[in-house]
């Protein structure tokens, strides 16, 4: 059975519902309890933690930043997609506005920058390391099957997303599909032709 599921159709408070849910219990797993039990196992090993002046502040600006960032994207993902962050009830269409028009996997991004604020803030560099560590297994594992996934689901769509965004680093502009080229009509056509004869017998 294939992991990347799409939703089931649902009104869109149900799926804002559910990714708030998703989120919520992502982020008490991954940005507090899980931390929390580093933190407290530094410790009881008299591991020292390093800290220096602003990094409070500058720890509390990163995670505002990449949690605000993070929720428009999961929001994105249930209301123009159609379904949740979650692969087995994944969005039914490609989501490419928003955060996903400058760089591929911004709740990915988001995620590890979310997790360096964590790091800062209680000063644990084993934090650090588990959030490094994290983004290299995404990067060499986990996100070569949901782009097969997301190719197998949306096909050229995906593929054209694909080649035109960066999957780590934002674009320096966002980036859109060209617009098709209007249908010429009948008349024009002809107008057109009569003019290149015209020209070709000067």
């Amino acid at each position: 059975m294939p992991w990347y599921r799409p939703a089931e159709r649902a009104p869109t408070i149900w799926l804002v519902l559910k990714t708030v849910a998703h989120l919520a219990v992502l982020w008490g797993i991954c940005l507090y309890l899980l931390p929390r039990a580093i933190v407290g196992w530094q410790r009881d090993a008299d591991l020292h933690a390093l800290f220096f002046e602003p990094q409070h502040a500058l720890a509390i600006g990163v995670m505002a930043l990449a949690s605000t960032i993070s929720f428009w994207s999961a929001m994105l993902l249930a209301v123009a997609g159609r379904g949740t962050p979650a692969r087995v009830d994944a969005p039914r269409h490609l989501v490419i506005t928003g955060p996903y028009a400058w760089v591929r996997n911004p709740m990915v991004v988001c995620g590890l920058a979310q997790g360096l604020a964590v790091s800062l803030y209680t000063g644990s560099v084993l934090i650090l390391l588990l959030v490094l560590v994290a983004g290299v297994l995404w990067h060499f594992i986990r996100r070569k099957d949901e782009e097969k996934d997301l190719q197998r689901v949306f096909g050229r769509n995906y593929e054209l997303y694909r080649r035109s965004v960066r999957c780590w680093m934002p674009q320096r502009r966002r980036w859109a599909p060209a617009e098709p080229e209007a249908a010429i009509s009948a008349q024009t056509l002809r107008q057109e032709m009569g003019r290149q004869r015209r020209r070709r017998r000067r």
